[in-house]
C-alpha cells in the first residue's frame, strides 16, 4: 500500500491557512440525496484486521435479498421469496466497493483471492475547503491531494451492482432469462428505501423486465400486450454481533441417522479436514432455545387472520411449557422466560418487510396467478445454524372465488361416488360395488399387527433419495456404464436421468410403419411434444427438492384440496376460509422453526392422535402425525388444530439439542419423508390418504375424481392459460405406477428376506423373524401391493373407457369467440395407456435397476390372471372415444412390451397379437379349405370366405399346419386384400377377438369390416416387425 507522510511544517502552514477562512461560513458541495456514506460505517474503524480472512474490516454483516413487491401482471417471482442469508465483509478497493464472503475454508494466510458476493463501482469522498491565490476559502470541494485509500467517504449508485440478481436467487432467475426470454431492462434505487447506521445497512432497488413477446406462455399478457414485469429487492445487510452463547447442534455427517428419523433445514459450513481436503460440518437451523423471539404482523395485516396466528403462537408455547422449556402460563396464556414467541402489532409499519433483524407474517391480498398460497423460508447464520428471523406469507386473493366455485358445484358432487362415470367404470372392472372392499387387504398391515409393524419398519428402510439431487456427488442414471456420461446441472437432469425416453421414439417408429396413414391426426403432434410434457411435469413436483429454500412453498390447488368436502359437511365458507388460513399458517411457521416437509405423516397411522370430543358434539380426528404434512381440507375440518405428536418430537429435540427424544420417551419411531423423497416413492405424498400401498393408491384416484371438475372447466376465471394440464396429468398417471415398481424393486421377497432376517431381539443375539414369520409377513404386504396395482390397472382402464358422453377426449370451445369451454382428456388417456400398455421404465430404487416397468410380467402374480387380461385384450381390441390411430398406439406399446428380453421368456404374451397369413392354395393344403367354394355357417348357399370362426376339430384330417395342429379350440379366418390371416383361440386370444369382434358387429349391426380388415394387417406388420425385423413380401 502506498504511504502518504505529512510534515509538521505543513501542518503549520494549513492551520494558518484555515484561520484564514474559519469565520467565513463555509459553502458546503450540495448533498441533497444524501448519497455520500462513509466508509467507517461499512467495514469499522481501519485499524482493526481480522485474523480469519485477513480484511481490512471491522464488521461482518449478514446479508440477505428479499422481493418486497411485485408488479400485478405475473411474473417469474412473487413478493417474499428471499435468497439464502450469507455473511460477509465491506472493503473498498480503488474504484469498487466489495462485500466478500466471509465464511470460507481457508485461513487468512493462504494465498487466494476472497470470493466475491456483489460488488459496485464508488467514487471515494474527502472534503476540503478550496484555495484562491493561495488563500484558504469557505467553498468546499473534493480533495484532490488525497490518495483513496485515505479518503473516509465514498458516493456509488446501489442499482448499478456488478453481479446480477441472478447470482442471489440461482436458478430461478437463470430459468427465467434463458428459457422465458425476460431481459433487464432497467434498476434504480426506490425512493426513500435506503437505510444505513452502525448495525445496519439497506436499501431497495427496483428492476424493470421486459419479455420476448415470442416465449410468452400467459394468456393474459398476450392479451393485453403486457409484456412488462417490475420487482423491488430489498438488501438487507445485519451487524454480526459477537456470539451470545448459541450452542450449535453439530450432525455427526451427511449420513447421520438423526436426518431420516426428523426433517429439519441444515446448514452447511465448509471446511478442511487435516490432510487439506475439503470437509463438511453439518448444523441444524435453529431458534436460539435459551431466547424469546417476536412475530411482526406486516403493516396492514387483515385484523380477522390475526387471532388465527395468535392462537398458533399460544399452543406453541404450551407445548414448549409441557417439556419445561420456558414458564408458559395456561391460565393468561403468558410466556416471559425460556425458549417463548410472540407476535406483535405493526401497524405504523416502521418494521419493514424485509428487514433482515425482524421476523415478519405478511398477508398479500391481491389475485396473482405466479404466487402460491403459502411461503416460510428462514434466515440461518452461516457459522453456526441459529435462526435470526423467519418470514410468513400468505396469498388470499384467489381463495374467495376458488371457494365460489366449489360451492356452486356441491350440489354435483353429492354421491359423487355413485354417479362418477370413472367409478362406475371401476366396480365393473374390478367386479365388486362396494369401494371400502377395494382396500380391505389393507387390515393385515394395521400397526397392530405383527405383519403392520415389520411393514412399518421396512418402509423407512426402502425409502430413496433421487440420486440426480444429492448434494456433494453426481452420477449417471442407475444401471448405466460411468463411462461417457457427462455431468448434467441438477435443475435439467429430470428428464435423462430419472425418465428413460429412447422407448418412445421405437413407440413412434414402429406407429408409423405398422399403421401407415391412420398414424395421423394429433398421433405424430403428441409424440413429438411427449419429452417436453413429461419433463415439465417432473420438475413442477420435484422443484422443491432441488432447493430446500423452495421447499416452504404452498400451492394454492394444494391449500383446497378438500374443500368441498367440508362444504358437504355443513361449513360455512367462512369456517372453510378460517380452516384454510390456519393449517397454511401453522405449516408455514414449522418452516420457521426449522421443521421440513413430513410427507409420510398421514402414513404414520401408529402416530396419530386418539380421536377426541370437545363435548358439544364435535369430534377431532387426526390423518396425520404431522402439520408438515400436505392434507386436503376432507382430514383437515376434523383435526385437532395444534401441532400433531411428530412436530412435538422433532420440535423438543431441536429446542433441546437432542437432549429429549420422545420417540425413545415413547417407545416408537416416526416416519419421515420430504420433498427429495416424492419423485421417487409411492407411498411419498402430497394429499394422499391411508397407510398402505392400497389405501393410498385409492386416495389417489379419489383426488383425480375431485380436481376434474376444478381442472376441466373454466369456471368463470377471466383469463384461463391451459399449457400446465398435460403436464399434470402425466405426473397424476406416473404416481399410479410406482406401487408397481415399490413392489418390484423394493418389497421383493429378497429385500424383505435380507432387511428381516438381520433384527435381533433385545439380548442382540436373538433371530427377532425367523424364516416363516417373515413369510408371512411378505405374503400380508404382498397381497396389499397386488391390490395397489391391480386398482391401478384399472383406473388407467377406466380413463381410457371414458365416452364422449362421460367425459370428452376432445376440447369443447365456445362458437362464437373460440374460447375453450373444458378440457378434454386426451392427455389422461394418452398417459394412462402409455403407463397400462408399456414397459417405460424410471428410477424407483437406485441400488435396483429395473430394465422396465411391466404389468404384464407381473400378470401371473397378481392372483387376478383374468382381470388382467381383460383389461391388455380390450385395450387392445375395442375402440373408444379417441382419434383412430389410438388404438394402435397402444398396440405398439404392447408389442414392445410383450418382446422386451424379460417378456421374451414367456413368448405367449408377443404371440397373442400374431396373425398367421396364408394365400388361397395354402388354405387348402393346410387346412383343408378351399376359400372359393366355402359354406359359411351363416348362409345356405356356398361362396368365397370372407369372415369365419371354426373349430379345429371340424377341420379333421385337412388340418396339417403345424402351428395350429396341436391346438383344440377354434380359429378366426378373415380375407383381406386377396390373403387370409387366421388367428386361434387359444395361442392368438387378442388377434382371434379382433376377429370375432368384428363377426359379432356384422351380425348385430351390418357394420363395414374395413376397419376391422385394418387392424388384422396393422397388427399383422406389427408382429413381424418386432419378431423378424421386416414384413414377408407375401403370404404363405
Amino acid at each position: 500500500m502506498k504511504k502518504s507522510y505529512v510534515t509538521p511544517i505543513v501542518l503549520v502552514v494549513l492551520s494558518l491557512l484555515v484561520s484564514c477562512a474559519k469565520d467565513r461560513p463555509v459553502m458546503k458541495l450540495p448533498d441533497p440525496e444524501g448519497d455520500r456514506m462513509s466508509k467507517q460505517v461499512f467495514t469499522g474503524a481501519p485499524s482493526v484486521l481480522q485474523a480469519a480472512t485477513g480484511a481490512n474490516s471491522a464488521k461482518y454483516w449478514a446479508a440477505k435479498v428479499t422481493v418486497v413487491n411485485t408488479s400485478s401482471n405475473s411474473g417469474f417471482v412473487f413478493t417474499g421469496f428471499q435468497s439464502d442469508l450469507k455473511v460477509g465483509y465491506f472493503e473498498f478497493t480503488r474504484d469498487k466497493l466489495k462485500f466478500f464472503n466471509a465464511i470460507l475454508p481457508y485461513k487468512s494466510k493462504v494465498n487466494r483471492l476472497p470470493e466475491v458476493i456483489n460488488e459496485w463501482d464508488v467514487t471515494h469522498s474527502e472534503k476540503r475547503l478550496a484555495e484562491s491565490d493561495g488563500k484558504v476559502t469557505n467553498q468546499e470541494q473534493e480533495d484532490p491531494y488525497l490518495n483513496w485509500e485515505r479518503k473516509n467517504f465514498f458516493t456509488l449508485d446501489w442499482a448499478q451492482a456488478n453481479i446480477s440478481e441472478a447470482a442471489t436467487f440461482p436458478y430461478s432467475l437463470d430459468w427465467a432469462t434463458t428459457f422465458r426470454c425476460w431481459q433487464k431492462k432497467a434498476a434504480y434505487l426506490v425512493e426513500d428505501s435506503r437505510e444505513i447506521t452502525e448495525d445496519y445497512i439497506s436499501f431497495t432497488i427496483g428492476v424493470d423486465y421486459q419479455q420476448n413477446s415470442l416465449c410468452n406462455m400467459s394468456t393474459r399478457r398476450h392479451h393485453r400486450s403486457d409484456f412488462t414485469f417490475s420487482v423491488q429487492y430489498k438488501y438487507s445487510f445485519v451487524r454480526v454481533k459477537p456470539s451470545s452463547g448459541f450452542q450449535p447442534y453439530v450432525y455427526t455427517g451427511e449420513d447421520d441417522p438423526l436426518l431420516a428419523k426428523y426433517g429439519y433445514f441444515r446448514t452447511v459450513k465448509e471446511g478442511l479436514a487435516k490432510d487439506g481436503r475439503y470437509s463438511n460440518t453439518f448444523l441444524m437451523n435453529r431458534w436460539d432455545p435459551k431466547k424469546s423471539h417476536t412475530y411482526y404482523f406486516d403493516k396492514d395485516f387483515p385484523e380477522v387472520y390475526k387471532p388465527l396466528f395468535r392462537d398458533i403462537i399460544v399452543k406453541t408455547n404450551a407445548l414448549y411449557g409441557k417439556h419445561k422449556l420456558n414458564n408458559y402460563n395456561p391460565k393468561d396464556h403468558s410466556c416471559t422466560q425460556g425458549l417463548c414467541f410472540q407476535v406483535l402489532d405493526n401497524n405504523d409499519g416502521t418494521k419493514k418487510f424485509g428487514d433482515g433483524r425482524y421476523s415478519f407474517i405478511k398477508v398479500v391480498e391481491t389475485l396473482d396467478d405466479g404466487s402460491p398460497f403459502g411461503y416460510g423460508p428462514s434466515d440461518a447464520n452461516p457459522l453456526t445454524g441459529e435462526t435470526l428471523a423467519g418470514n410468513i406469507i400468505l396469498w388470499t386473493g384467489g381463495v374467495k372465488y376458488y371457494l365460489k366455485v366449489l360451492r356452486e358445484r356441491l350440489e354435483r358432487e353429492k354421491g359423487k361416488f355413485d354417479k362418477s362415470s370413472i367409478f362406475q367404470k371401476l366396480k365393473a372392472r374390478l367386479k365388486e360395488e362396494d369401494p371400502t372392499k377395494w382396500t380391505a387387504t389393507a387390515a393385515k398391515l394395521n400397526p397392530s399387527t405383527r405383519s403392520g409393524q415389520a411393514f412399518d419398519y421396512l418402509l423407512k428402510k426402502f425409502t430413496y433419495g433421487y440420486p440426480g439431487w444429492a448434494q456433494f456427488t453426481q452420477s449417471p442414471f442407475p444401471g448405466l456404464s460411468q463411462a461417457g456420461e457427462s455431468k448434467s446441472n441438477p435443475a435439467d437432469m429430470l428428464g435423462t436421468k430419472l425418465f428413460k425416453f429412447d422407448s418412445l421414439s421405437r413407440v413412434q417408429d414402429l406407429a408409423t410403419k405398422s399403421m401407415g396413414p391412420r398414424w395421423a391426426g394429433l398421433g405424430p403432434e403428441i409424440m413429438g411434444s411427449m419429452k417436453d410434457v413429461i419433463q415439465e411435469g417432473l420438475r413442477q413436483v420435484a422443484k422443491p427438492g432441488m432447493h430446500e429454500r423452495d421447499s416452504t412453498v404452498y400451492s394454492v390447488e394444494a391449500a383446497l384440496a378438500g374443500a368441498t368436502d367440508m362444504m358437504m359437511d355443513g361449513k360455512s365458507d367462512d369456517e372453510v376460509l378460517r380452516t384454510i388460513i390456519y393449517r397454511v399458517l401453522i405449516h408455514e411457521f414449522g418452516h420457521t422453526l426449522g421443521l421440513r416437509h413430513n410427507f409420510y405423516g398421514s402414513v404414520d397411522k401408529k402416530n396419530f392422535r386418539q380421536v377426541r370430543s370437545d363435548g358439544q358434539n364435535s369430534k377431532f380426528v387426526a390423518t396425520s402425525s404431522s402439520v408438515m404434512d400436505y392434507l386436503t381440507l376432507k382430514d383437515e375440518m376434523h383435526g385437532d388444530h395444534n401441532w400433531e405428536l411428530y412436530d412435538e418430537a422433532a420440535l423438543i429435540f431441536s429446542a433441546t439439542g437432542g437432549a429429549v427424544d420422545l420417540s425413545k420417551v415413547n417407545k416408537t419411531h416416526y416416519l419421515y419423508c420430504t420433498d427429495e423423497h416424492r419423485i421417487l416413492n409411492a407411498m411419498c405424498n402430497a394429499f394422499d390418504q391411508g397407510s398402505t400401498p392400497s389405501e393410498v393408491t385409492m386416495s389417489l384416484i379419489e383426488d383425480y375424481e375431485d380436481r376434474y371438475w376444478l381442472l376441466n372447466y373454466r369456471n368463470e376465471r377471466a383469463y384461463w392459460n391451459t399449457w400446465y394440464y398435460a403436464s399434470n396429468m402425466f405426473y397424476t398417471m406416473f404416481q399410479m405406477k410406482k406401487p408397481l415398481m415399490m413392489w418390484q424393486t423394493a418389497f421383493n421377497v429378497n429385500n424383505v428376506q435380507e432387511k428381516l432376517s438381520r433384527l435381533r431381539g433385545a439380548d442382540g443375539t436373538t433371530a427377532l423373524y425367523k424364516d416363516e414369520a417373515i413369510g408371512a409377513i411378505y405374503e400380508d404386504i404382498s397381497e396389499d401391493l397386488k391390490q395397489s396395482v391391480k386398482l391401478s390397472m384399472a383406473f388407467y382402464d377406466s380413463v381410457i373407457q371414458q365416452s364422449s358422453a362421460d367425459r370428452d377426449w376432445k376440447t369443447k370451445y365456445e362458437d362464437w369467440t373460440g374460447e375453450v369451454k373444458a378440457l378434454g382428456i386426451i392427455w389422461d388417456k394418452i398417459f394412462a395407456t402409455l403407463f397400462l400398455m408399456g414397459d417405460q421404465t424410471f428410477l424407483y430404487n437406485p441400488n435396483y435397476y429395473a430394465p422396465y416397468a411391466s404389468y404384464l410380467s407381473m400378470m401371473n402374480r397378481l392372483g387376478d390372471r383374468n382381470m388382467v387380461e381383460e383389461i391388455f385384450e380390450s385395450n387392445l381390441t375395442v375402440r373408444y372415444a379417441m382419434e383412430p390411430w389410438f388404438i394402435g398406439f397402444s398396440r405398439v406399446l404392447y408389442a414392445l412390451n410383450a418382446y422386451n428380453y424379460v417378456n421374451l421368456n414367456n413368448p405367449e404374451f408377443i404371440n397373442r397379437m400374431r396373425f398367421s397369413c396364408y394365400k388361397p392354395e395354402s388354405m387348402k393344403s393346410r387346412f383343408g379349405i378351399d376359400v372359393d367354394n366355402f359354406q359359411s355357417s351363416t348362409s345356405l348357399v356356398k361362396d368365397r370366405l370372407n369372415l369365419e370362426l371354426l373349430p379345429l376339430a371340424s377341420l379333421g384330417e385337412g388340418l396339417t399346419d403345424r402351428y395350429f395342429r396341436d391346438s383344440t379350440s377354434r380359429i378366426g379366418v378373415v380375407e383381406v386384400g386377396g390373403d387370409f390371416y387366421v388367428a386361434g383361440e387359444e395361442k392368438n386370444r387378442y388377434a382371434f377377438t379382433l376377429i370375432s369382434n368384428m363377426e359379432d358387429s356384422d351380425k348385430r349391426l351390418g357394420e363395414s369390416m374395413a376397419t376391422g380388415k385394418a387392424d388384422v394387417r396393422e397388427l399383422y406388420i406389427l408382429y413381424n416387425l418386432l419378431t423378424r425385423g421386416v414384413v414377408p413380401d407375401q403370404c404363405q
